[in-house]
């Protein structure tokens, strides 16, 4: 990230010394392309972050009282299936994982629910859009 450039006169206030050279800003102008330039920066780095599946409170507590466990390995497969569900437009998401069902806020990339083999059977799952089958 470049220097940040700034929006007043730091030599106008008494007490402080200007060190460097001061560049003159117009007022509104140079603020909002600084703004835009800062904006193109973060989302350029947004891209780049990596992309993961986070758990819902509700979910955490799902899994712990059904002893569902998901890490590493597991949690990328899902991971990658948001990412499919997500390139197919799905916004809400049942994907089943082993004899584990997961239900999927897609956009934000949040397990909302968990349920376990048990829960799966005559368990009638509304409001989705997508469904993931995963080996």
């Amino acid at each position: 990230m470049g220097p940040i450039q700034p929006i007043y006169d730091p030599s106008s206030i008494d007490g402080i010394r200007s060190v460097g050279k001061t560049v003159k800003q117009s007022p509104s102008a140079d603020r909002s392309n600084g703004f835009s330039e800062l904006l193109r920066q973060e989302m350029r780095e947004v891209g780049k972050r990596p992309k993961g599946v986070s758990f819902s409170k509700h979910a955490e507590k799902r899994s712990e009282q059904r002893g569902i466990r998901l890490e590493g390995p597991e949690l990328e497969k899902i991971s990658s299936a948001v990412d499919k569900l997500e390139k197919k437009g799905a916004k809400e998401a049942l994907v089943l994982y082993r004899q584990v069902g997961l239900l999927v806020n897609v956009k934000d990339r949040r397990i909302i629910t968990c349920v376990d083999k048990d829960g799966l059977k005559d368990n009638v799952f509304t409001n989705i859009d997508g469904v993931m089958f995963l080996e």
